[in-house]
Order: structure tokens, then C-alpha cells, then sequence
């Protein structure tokens, strides 16, 4: 599935209750409740079919180095895990564009899809998805298209499953358009994982110019010289009790480099991956698991669109969430916005 967003969860879902392994492009769901459908239909038929999620960095062998760094205790206990990407968004303009004549061979019917009723004008789809992610009757944003590859690091290395509360901050949310800049901030409290007790951890998600300059003032005391970070248009870094384990999709830093210069890097554990789509094709055989099946992307794109639901309803406010009972708990209108209205013969049920 490589559609536009709005299109992900409802083309997947038909799929599985069909019985198909699917592959599905991040983020894999436009809404919240989407996602937890997602999670939920998988995890019923996860004996009989395969999924992954598009998130093909997943499969390099930066993220494994990084991922076997911040477990080994490198950092020490892992209080934030600060996550960016230098991409903006262009203005839409107007919410509803004039109509043109649709051309010959486009099914503009099935392109709209769930999407509300409007005519056709090529400014909704032309250019891809640096043109219809910036609307949310079709994409969620950077945070919706780079946060699925670049969240998914601290995910994968502190094993988060449901954060708590989530906050954002930047310009005032808009009804048509995605932010060209955010921060988002969700978190988890402590949790049992694979090494004992993980302790209570953020995650900081930043982007656009008005992120990305935050992102620095932030981090850049922190690391002192041993990286420029405003040259890293992308990446994570894991700010911990005895340090900071630095990483994007080709290289890693652990600071501070004078405290660390003679540290040991772990011998790499975590299996080389046979390639990202290999391994779902794999998967679909009954020849091993997807490590970016649904269950654990579901999981993962809840949680950055829960960040992209704050931005909308309040910035500045901190929302509670219950995640068992699917609801957030001091602001029952917001609560409006985990999912959305479908159009008619689209809906999902």
C-alpha cells in the first residue's frame, strides 16, 4: 500500500480480515483510533499473515550499532530521547481549491477516497506527498511522515509501548494545514523491559526552522564540541544519567568524547537484517518474523499521532492519556479528534 495517508488503514484492514499479508507505507494510519485498529486486526490474524510497516531504516545497521549502545547502558539510564528533522512545510492557502476538469484515466472518486466530498483541482495530489501530506483531510505532517523512520530508534531502544501524556509547542494549530514547525513531547512512565526497570522517559520530537532552532539550544550545551548538532538534519540523541549516545541513519557519537574515548562499543547481537522487504517476504513464506509488523508500528504511529492531536486541539496543554481505555481524561473534546468521519461507502467498521 503507497497511497496518500487517509488511505492506509482502510485499503490494510479490507486486506487482513481477507486474510493477505500486507506491506503498508508509514505512517500506516491517518487518525489515532486507526492506528489501534491497525494493531488490533493484525494481532488476531498474526498466526496466518505477515505485515511491516515501510520503515526501511529499520533494517540498517546504524540503527542495530545505536540501538545495542543505548541498551548496554552506554549513556547510563535514559532520562530523554531528543528526535528532529530539518523539514518544513509550505503554506496551503485556501481549504477548498477551485474545480478543474478532471483529467482522462484519474479516478478522482477513489483517490478522495474517505477524504469529505470536494471537486477536483490538481493542487490536492500534484507534487506527491510534499503536496498532500501538508492537509489533514489526507497526511499527518513531518511528524506523521519522518517521525514513523525516526521515533521509531528511541521505540525500538528504550522498548516504549503507550506514553501518558503528550504536550506540543510551536505556532497555533491549524484545521486545514500541518505545522511547518513542532514540538511534541509525550511520556512514558516507567516500565518493566527486557533489562529490568527502564525509569520514566520524554521523547522530544522537533521540526521545521522554529524546531529545529529549539532543538540546539537545547542539546548544543550538552555536547559541547563534540558535535555541531545544527548540521544534523536529522537524528536522535539519548540523553542519559552518565551521558549522550548521538545517532541518525549512518553515524553515532557518544559524548562526552573525552569521558568515553576508551569505551568499548558492545559487539554487535542484534542479527543483520536480510533486507526490509525481504524480510516481510520472508515473513509472508512462514520464514521468520517482520520486526516492523503491525503490532509493534500500530503501537508506534499511536503514539506520534497523538503528538500531531495536541497540536491541533491546544498547544501548550498537556493531555492525559488513558490508553486502555483509549480516551483522554482531561479534555473530553479532544477526544473527538482520535478519529474522524469517513465518507459514505468508505467507512471503516
Amino acid at each position: 500500500i503507497s497511497t496518500a495517508d487517509h488511505h492506509h488503514a482502510p485499503a490494510a484492514i479490507a486486506a487482513m480480515r481477507n486474510g493477505k499479508h500486507v506491506y503498508s507505507e508509514k505512517p500506516l494510519a491517518h487518525t489515532v483510533q486507526e492506528a489501534r485498529w491497525m494493531q488490533e486486526e493484525y494481532i488476531k490474524r498474526k498466526d496466518k499473515i505477515a505485515t511491516q510497516m515501510g520503515t526501511q531504516i529499520h533494517a540498517t545497521e546504524n540503527y542495530r550499532r545505536a540501538v545495542e549502545l543505548v541498551q548496554s547502558g552506554a549513556a547510563g539510564t535514559i532520562k530523554e530521547a531528543h528526535v528532529w528533522c530539518g523539514r518544513t512545510i509550505r503554506p496551503v492557502g485556501e481549504e477548498v481549491l477551485p474545480e478543474q476538469p478532471i483529467p482522462d484515466g484519474f479516478n478522482w472518486e477513489t483517490w478522495l477516497g474517505p477524504a469529505p466530498q470536494r471537486a477536483y483541482n490538481e493542487g490536492y495530489w500534484k507534487g506527491g506527498n510534499l503536496n498532500w501530506n501538508r492537509r489533514w483531510d489526507f497526511g499527518n505532517g513531518v511528524l506523521g511522515d519522518m517521525g514513523s523512520h525516526l521515533i521509531d530508534l528511541p521505540y525500538w531502544a528504550l522498548e516504549l509501548t503507550r506514553p501518558n501524556k503528550v504536550k506540543a509547542e510551536g505556532p497555533k494549530g491549524d484545521k486545514v494545514a500541518a505545522p511547518p514547525s513542532q514540538i511534541a513531547t509525550w511520556h512514558h512512565p516507567d516500565a518493566n523491559v527486557g533489562g529490568g526497570k527502564r525509569g520514566e522517559v520524554d521523547v522530544i520530537w522537533y521540526h521545521g526552522p522554529e524546531g529545529m532552532k529549539a532543538m540546539a539550544e537545547r542539546l548544543q550545551p550538552k555536547l559541547g564540541k563534540d558535535t555541531n548538532i545544527s548540521k544534523w538534519h536529522i537524528g536522535v540523541a539519548f540523553v542519559g544519567d552518565e551521558g549522550i549516545v548521538v545517532s541518525d541513519y549512518g553515524k553515532i557519537v557518544h559524548s562526552p568524547g573525552e569521558k568515553f574515548k576508551d569505551y568499548k562499543r558492545p559487539k554487535p547481537s542484534i542479527p543483520k537484517s536480510l533486507g526490509h522487504y525481504k524480510e516481510w517476504i520472508n515473513a509472508c513464506k512462514g520464514e521468520g518474523n517482520s520486526l516492523c509488523n503491525f503490532d509493534y508500528s500500530g503501537a508506534l504511529i499511536e503514539h506520534n499521532l497523538l503528538g500531531n492531536l495536541a497540536h491541533r486541539v491546544e498547544v501548550g496543554k498537556e493531555f492525559e492519556w488513558d490508553a486502555e481505555k483509549f480516551e483522554i481524561t482531561n479534555d473530553k473534546k479532544a477526544n473527538e479528534l482520535l478519529s474522524k468521519t469517513y465518507r459514505k461507502g468508505w467507512e471503516v467498521s
